[in-house]
């Protein structure tokens, strides 16, 4: 509880008391069992010692990640959105809440989680691998396989920029399944070589696999020059 905005320990510890309604869904308020006295403990510490000065948007972020990510693995997909749905409202500015929206209606609604996830990157989404790969995945959905290796194209074109893992969708068989991948903007490549693959696209096929090849030894060779010794480092140097 010391991550709460005080504020929102005041609204929680109301709430509990059945002074105010709940700003969201009965079930995300139920999802997770608050203890009254814990929340009075952490008021009075902060009376006490004036301290808990926490963005209270990064901590409804967090909270609403954590609990859409465990609908999405019951396969409750809509029910996942409107957890968005309700930070997009809250927070409208939030690129990342917008993406989170798109990610989230990719297996039911694949053009609407395309118009959010362009919103999002019009917005500055970063890292913008996951957002391009979210994108792809749509566009596979409604069938422009053309307008999917674009993306990737694009993406690839863009200097490379720190990588940060991510859950992501793959269709497996028809239907979608939720990974984590440490590297979006590999995975980037992987599924444009299997759409150039499926629609028979040979060239554009094997402009995929040389960039996983090659991604792939550049890997190995920093994976590699991690596992040299220090001391070997410097004396290279």
């Amino acid at each position: 509880y010391r991550d709460w905005n005080t504020e929102s320990l005041h609204y929680e510890l109301r709430w509990l008391d059945g002074d105010i309604l709940a700003p969201c869904p009965d079930e995300i308020m139920s999802d997770r069992r608050v203890p009254r006295d814990q929340i009075t403990e952490e008021i009075a510490r902060r009376v006490v010692y004036n301290s808990g000065n926490v963005d209270p948007g990064e901590s409804l972020a967090e909270e609403m990640t954590r609990h859409a990510e465990k609908l999405l693995r019951q396969g409750r997909y809509r029910e996942a959105a409107a957890v968005f749905e309700f930070g997009v409202q809250q927070r409208p500015e939030d690129a990342a809440v917008r993406n989170n929206l798109g990610f989230c209606l990719i297996p039911v609604e694949p053009r609407e989680a395309l118009s959010h996830l362009k919103a999002a990157a019009n917005m500055g989404y970063e890292p913008s691998a996951t957002n391009a790969y979210n994108q792809m995945c749509c566009y596979v959905a409604v069938g422009r396989s053309r307008a999917a290796l674009n993306i990737a194209d694009s993406e690839y074109k863009k200097p490379k920029a720190k990588q940060e893992g991510a859950f992501l969708w793959r269709s497996r068989e028809g239907q979608w399944e939720l990974f984590h991948s440490e590297s979006p903007f590999s995975e980037i490549a992987v599924l444009a070589a299997e759409i150039a693959r499926t629609e028979g696209w040979k060239d554009q096929e094997d402009l995929w696999r040389a960039n996983i090849a090659r991604a792939e030894h550049s890997a190995r060779l920093e994976a590699d020059h991690s596992a040299q010794p220090k001391e070997s480092q410097e004396s290279g140097n």
